[in-house]
């Protein structure tokens, strides 16, 4: 990440409605479905929730049917592709992002989504699967929450996590923000390497 381009991180928004954010192609691995599922599992327990999924693809009428069929399409957004731009007001506007990753009929998933690192540079904690890279970088209670793939009741868990405590949501979120700096900075990344490589060729 180029935290020259990257916007400052800003503050939470007011804590209702809860603001959940998911990006990525509308394609199955990305578990987009669960989302739904989830979301109209917390409005049902009394919460005031709201997710915005930006990203198109082949899904994209299934979920619209499936946003109706659980009765949430007033409370889950598919907006369609935006612009960069767009997206970074888009994180500063949510809570936390969702990456609800599932393994793919073929077999194919996800590693490290970019979206979750970009997520964590803009002070966003990140509810994601016990899939792949993502529990490398979303440690719990620490930068946020993990559900198993594919489960809808673990994941409504993980992001209840997010609506009844805000305050630990704004410390992950802090605490996304300084990971990402030390750890995904392309200016530190690249001098580090550098290291290494002179370090490697003999004087």
């Amino acid at each position: 990440l180029d935290f020259e381009r990257i916007p400052a991180s800003t503050p939470l928004p007011p804590p209702s409605p809860t603001r959940f954010l998911s990006i990525g192609r509308l394609v199955p691995k990305k578990g987009f479905a669960d989302l739904i599922a989830a979301v109209a599992q917390l409005r049902a327990e009394g919460h005031t929730v709201e997710a915005t999924i930006l990203g198109d693809g082949p899904e994209r009428e299934a979920l619209e049917e499936a946003c109706r069929t659980h009765g949430v399409a007033d409370a889950v957004h598919l907006p369609g592709p935006v612009p960069n731009s767009a997206v970074w007001e888009a994180l500063q506007q949510s809570h936390a992002l969702v990456a609800p990753s599932v393994r793919g009929q073929d077999g194919n998933q996800d590693g490290i989504p970019n979206v979750v690192l970009e997520a964590m540079a803009a002070g966003r904690p990140a509810v994601g699967t016990r899939l792949s890279g993502l529990p490398e970088v979303i440690v719990e209670g620490e930068r946020g929450w993990l559900a198993d793939p594919g489960d809808v009741a673990s994941l409504a868990a993980a992001m209840e996590k997010i609506v009844t405590d805000p305050e630990a949501t704004a410390r992950m979120g802090a605490n996304a923000r300084a990971f990402v700096e030390t750890n995904f900075a392309v200016r530190a990344n690249v001098t580090h390497q550098l290291r290494l490589l002179a370090a490697a060729i003999p004087a």
